[in-house]
């Protein structure tokens, strides 16, 4: 849709196409809140600008920063403070899965999935961060209402 950008959000689109929204199918990605902050504090456009090899090292004042600004994915969700359901989930951890039921319904061949993003971390920071508990928490309290609606608590 023109004049909508790449992350938008439900309203954006509803503010753009109006009662022709109605005609669409809500098909949202969806990840575990804690694997997509950590995936995001570590993505590879983190480091335009950086110097060749650049690889974030954790700090807990830029990971908080960055968990403020980062929508819930429920946020995306809202038309006019109400959220709507989307027809379709695509879940990071089923994603090939989700995607080919997806790709049925429209009557689609089956998709074939390229890895395009790569962490920065080769050291293993994630995984540490994974199980550390403040960042756990952080997280968790963030993102509380993306673990509820969609279920995600483990």
């Amino acid at each position: 849709v023109a004049g909508v950008t790449k992350h938008a959000t439900l309203q954006a689109y509803c503010d753009r196409l109006g009662e022709e929204l109605d005609d669409f199918e809500i098909i949202l990605p969806v990840r575990d809140p804690l694997e997509r902050a950590l995936s995001l504090y570590f993505s590879p456009h983190r480091a335009f600008g950086q110097p060749t090899g650049f690889v974030p090292q954790y700090d807990p004042h830029e990971f908080a920063a960055l968990l403020r600004q980062t929508p819930r994915m429920v946020d995306y969700l809202r038309i006019d403070g109400v959220e709507r359901r989307p027809a379709f989930l695509l879940r990071f951890d089923h994603l090939a899965a989700d995607l080919a039921a997806v790709a049925r319904h429209f009557e689609l061949p089956p998709p074939i999935l390229p890895v395009l993003n790569r962490s920065l971390d080769h050291a293993g920071q994630r995984d540490q961060l994974r199980h550390a508990p403040e960042v756990v928490a952080q997280v968790r309290q963030r993102f509380a209402a993306d673990y509820t609606y969609f279920g995600l608590w483990d």
